[in-house]
């Protein structure tokens, strides 16, 4: 349920940014900006589909295996290499929160700053 609701403020997120951000070929910020929620998004969507795509190939392995005859313990020494690889892959985690933490300061640096000087504006 969190992880749904994540994934669709994060795509609300975008449509957002990119909208704010427009399209300025001559604009620094707004590229940096539009790059660095890309980097956001492509690591938690890659990051979020490999994870899905190898627990699921493991499990169809497992069961593949299983029904070949072979013991458990048999199946689970298969699979190892398999199941540390699903595991190791499940840290990609530790690379995309980083990176979405220093986004969301940077939004929230954003949206002060643009509250602070707000009367320039006008």
């Amino acid at each position: 349920m969190m992880l749904s609701f994540h994934v669709y403020l994060a795509w609300m997120g975008t449509l957002l940014i990119m909208v704010h951000a427009g399209v300025h070929f001559n604009a620094v910020l707004p590229w940096s900006g539009f790059i660095s929620m890309l980097l956001v998004v492509i690591s938690g969507l890659v990051g979020a589909y490999l994870l899905k795509d190898a627990k699921n190939t493991l499990r169809i392995k497992y069961a593949y295996l299983l029904d070949q005859g072979y013991s458990k313990e048999q199946v689970e020494k298969k699979v190892f290499l398999d199941a540390s690889t699903v595991k190791a892959m499940a840290k990609w985690r530790l690379v995309h929160k980083p990176i979405t933490l220093l986004f969301s300061i940077l939004v929230t640096l954003h949206i002060i700053t643009v509250l602070m000087f707000w009367s320039w504006f006008q």
